[in-house]
């Protein structure tokens, strides 16, 4: 199998806002995510797709999370689906598919914390099959577990797929490769077979688009804690909010996220939690920011300078 690897100039990919834009302009991401006992991976979501430029974010949750989520979190505008024990039914596919034209939302990022019950599987699914390209969307955790192959590729819309290792196995039916190169083959298969970009998490995240390979460097075993693929899901739906192409959103959010864990991991090692990541996304844009300005400056092509930790 053969394939090229894409290695961008990341600030170029950084997207650039007008001084008279609006919030409306900036990005509308609607994410479907959270049960009772797991908001915190709709935080996660929700605060890193903030924090990484959205100008609006539509959390579509279960209502008993409501009192508490706009108390804490008033910038999320939060909408509620149907539910049963504290988790999504069946019926929410309706709801969310009506949100996502009532709000215009530019992506929809579907899955963490959702759980696997069968109600909530289902209503994942119909989401998908209904679709009709009317939206860009992101699929993670218990998204990509209650999907199969054929699912996905009867979806239209643009999608991006993050799975870790565990769940890549299971939606594809064979083990990814304990070395980079059979990682590199995996992934670039299940980017063909799907027909979308599929980014495979973990040490030297991998994202394909079927053609292209790219590998991240970005990133440090701290990195591997509760929460940090939430906070992926939510970086890269904003890039996608905001115009970043598919591919692009899926390695720009990659490389982002690992350096704002590195970051995180200059201050707390490896008590680092995702919360921190999601504090920092704004300093590693900064530093994209910094890097472009040396290399005005300076000509040298180097966006190297913070001695990047291996990811997990």
């Amino acid at each position: 199998m053969s394939y090229s690897y894409y290695d961008p100039e990341f600030s170029e990919l950084v997207p650039h806002r007008r001084e008279d834009v609006h919030k409306g302009e900036c990005g509308r991401v609607g994410v479907f995510a959270g049960s009772l006992s797991m908001m915190g991976a709709a935080v996660f979501s929700t605060m890193s797709a903030f924090r990484m430029g959205a100008g609006l974010v539509y959390l579509m949750t279960v209502p008993e999370a409501l009192p508490s989520f706009n108390i804490m979190y008033p910038e999320v505008i939060v909408l509620p689906v149907e539910s049963q024990n504290g988790v999504a039914t069946a019926a929410s596919s309706k709801v969310v598919l009506d949100k996502v034209l009532a709000h215009r939302l530019d992506v929809v990022a579907i899955g963490p914390g959702l759980g696997e019950e069968k109600g909530t599987k289902e209503a994942v699914r119909k989401i998908l099959a209904s679709m009709n390209g009317i939206t860009k969307v992101v699929l993670d955790a218990d998204g990509i577990n209650a999907v199969s192959v054929a699912d996905i590729k009867r979806c239209p819309s643009d999608m991006i797929l993050t799975p870790h290792l565990g769940e890549f196995e299971r939606l594809f039916g064979v083990p990814s490769g304990a070395d980079q190169k059979s990682r590199e083959t995996a992934v670039v298969a299940a980017a063909n077979v799907t027909g979308k970009v599929v980014v495979l998490k973990g040490h030297n995240t991998t994202v394909s688009d079927g053609k292209s390979v790219y590998v991240n460097v970005s990133g440090n075993a701290g990195m591997a804690t509760a929460g940090a693929g939430d906070v992926l899901t939510g970086v890269i739906a904003s890039l996608l909010a905001q115009g970043v192409g598919v591919l692009d959103s899926a390695v720009l959010g990659v490389y982002l996220h690992g350096v704002a864990g590195d970051l995180a991991f200059d201050e707390c090692g490896v008590g680092l939690i995702a919360s921190d990541i999601i504090e920092l996304l704004p300093e590693a844009l900064l530093y994209l920011s910094d890097e472009d300005e040396d290399h005005d400056d300076h000509d040298d092509g180097d966006l190297g300078g913070m001695h990047p930790h291996d990811f997990n």
